[in-house]
């Protein structure tokens, strides 16, 4: 398993990260590895919506401008 080194990392991250650790009882390692993971799966998901939303709209027959589709999302708003 490959490792890795982090050099200059901001104090205020560094903060975050072991206040996060300590909160869920977890070595700094073990929740940076568990904050990258999570980032990872959340790039995965909207890249999957991103698809999906390319996918239905080339199933549209009328495709909206953005003048359009900001039309009608002001006026749902009234």
């Amino acid at each position: 398993m490959a490792s890795l080194t982090i050099q200059h990392l901001p104090d205020e991250l560094y903060e975050w990260l072991s206040t996060s650790a300590q909160r869920h009882q977890r070595s700094l390692e073990r929740e940076a590895l568990f904050s990258l993971e999570a980032a990872r799966r959340r790039q995965q998901e909207v890249e999957q919506f991103i698809a999906d939303a390319r996918r239905v709209r080339a199933t549209m027959r009328v495709l909206l401008t953005p003048q359009e589709i900001e039309t009608a999302i002001n006026e749902g708003r009234e």
